[in-house]
């Protein structure tokens, strides 16, 4: 109602939903990042309750359902050690152990019991590399770089997924 929309957060963080108030946030929908500035925002159960700037009517709350809300990346706050954002992982280089470069994380999917990133070389093709310590040996965020071990038979000898 009056352009008030209903979030269910999934922050890191879901105590910090006060400092959002005032601050310049973003909808991201269908491939679109539209600006936004909270102007209220409350928590009522389980969802956090929020006013954007410039969204006065239902219709116009209605065309944000289905986006996600993000805020700006210098106003995310530290995970612990070893922990790592999907927008930090997005985009890094990933390579083996050996040093073969295997192309850039394009994705992160989110299956289950562990996260997998997609990797996509240079021509395309697609790697699917799980999230486990047994394989990925190092993030190296300031290097933009991911070090990887993969398991037997993960990969063929040509780099391509196993076929079994």
């Amino acid at each position: 109602m009056r352009g008030e929309l209903r979030v269910a957060p999934e922050s890191d963080h879901p105590d910090r939903l006060q400092s959002l108030a005032q601050m310049q946030v973003f909808v991201y929908r269908q491939g679109i990042r539209e600006p936004y500035r909270v102007q209220k925002i409350e928590q009522q159960r389980a969802l956090w309750h929020l006013t954007l700037e410039g969204v006065q009517t239902r219709e116009q709350a209605q065309a944000l359902v289905g986006g996600e809300l993000q805020i700006p990346k210098s106003k995310v706050l530290p995970l612990p050690a070893g922990e790592f954002y999907i927008f930090q992982i997005i985009g890094l280089q990933v390579e083996t152990e050996a040093g073969e470069v295997l192309g850039q994380v394009a994705e992160v999917l989110q299956p289950g019991a562990n996260d997998v990133y997609v990797v996509r070389d240079l021509a395309g093709r697609e790697l699917l590399v799980p999230a486990i310590k047994q394989v990925v040996l190092d993030i190296d965020l300031a290097k933009q770089r991911m070090v990887i071990r993969p398991l037997p038979g993960l990969f063929d000898a040509a780099g391509e997924p196993d076929a079994h």
